[in-house]
């Protein structure tokens, strides 16, 4: 059954499920019309079937021949191709083979390509050159989370790698069980990573500017009020460590000022943690703080 592609290129292209083939209209840019193979069985050198493609665009977007085609493969190779027509030789030609780890999610942003895959996030730029070394992609400080996540639910059905304009966040969808899962959200503006828990998601998307979700009973909810459909939204956050300029040295702690930006009027407790230990969250201790978005747990990076 040919699966459509998340690939925006000229050419418009169908991967065909448990194989390495995928198909492409004969006119290039049309999305109807007669549909031909491109076998990528005897391409690679450890063959696999096709999982994944996705378009690499270094003008950002705006189309031509300069485009690269990624086929991420299930034997762990990233094929890529340069071109916007399969059928003609001239005007399509191989870039090489590249190792990458087995792809679990990729979407193409800004003219590269985001990866999720068990050695974590990172843009595929930053993959290729490297093959499976350690890089610094979007996702290096979450690496430990990002990878421990992909171990234990990579082979989940629902996993998503979206990009909201309107919020500035990229958001990485992790289906932890049938009915329950978290999202690693990257914020561009402040450059941190949090951690959403607790809602009923399984699908995510753009309509118009509005960022939403879908229920796996039907509903199409909408993300962005100061309340979760009428009451308060709790979320916990934890900032980074810091040695208050003495690394090594006993301190005593004698005031603590949370500061805090909110688009409504939060409600706050604190709570310290020392030497490098999570904080304990008590009746008295909690740190709620309702904000005007989705529940979110810092995770101090």
């Amino acid at each position: 059954t040919p699966k459509p592609s998340s690939a925006a290129s000229d050419v418009y292209k169908r991967q065909e499920r448990g194989s390495a083939k995928f198909w492409y209209t004969e006119a290039p840019g049309n999305v109807s019309g007669t549909l031909l193979p491109f076998d990528l069985s005897g391409v690679g050198n450890k063959g696999g079937v096709l999982e994944e493609i996705a378009t690499l665009a270094p003008d950002g977007g705006t189309g031509g021949d300069d485009d690269a085609v990624a086929f991420f493969m299930s034997s762990g190779e990233a094929i890529v191709y340069r071109g916007s027509n399969p059928g003609d030789a001239s005007s399509w030609g191989r870039v090489g083979v590249f190792p990458v780890a087995r792809p679990i999610a990729v979407e193409s942003h800004g003219g590269d390509v985001l990866t999720v895959s068990l050695d974590g996030y990172a843009e595929l730029s930053r993959v290729l050159p490297s093959g499976r070394s350690p890089v610094a992609g979007f996702g290096s400080r979450i690496g430990r989370l990002a990878q421990s996540s992909a171990a234990a639910f990579g082979d989940n059905d629902g996993w998503q790698i979206l990009y909201s304009p309107a919020q500035r966040i990229i958001i990485v969808h992790v289906p932890q069980t049938a009915s329950a899962a978290q999202q690693h959200v990257y914020g561009l503006a402040a450059g941190g990573w949090s951690r959403w828990a607790g809602l009923p998601a399984t699908v995510w998307g753009n309509v118009g500017e509005a960022l939403c979700f879908g229920t796996s009973d039907g509903r199409i909810c909408q993300l962005g009020s100061d309340s979760d459909n009428g009451t308060p939204i709790v979320a916990t956050a934890q900032a980074a460590w810091n040695a208050l300029g003495s690394p090594g040295r006993r301190k005593r702690i004698g005031l603590v000022k949370p500061i805090v930006t909110a688009t409504s009027a939060p409600s706050i407790r604190h709570v310290l943690g020392v030497d490098f230990q999570p904080p304990v969250y008590g009746a008295e201790g909690a740190c709620l703080l309702y904000t005007s978005d989705a529940a979110d747990e810092g995770l101090g990076v």
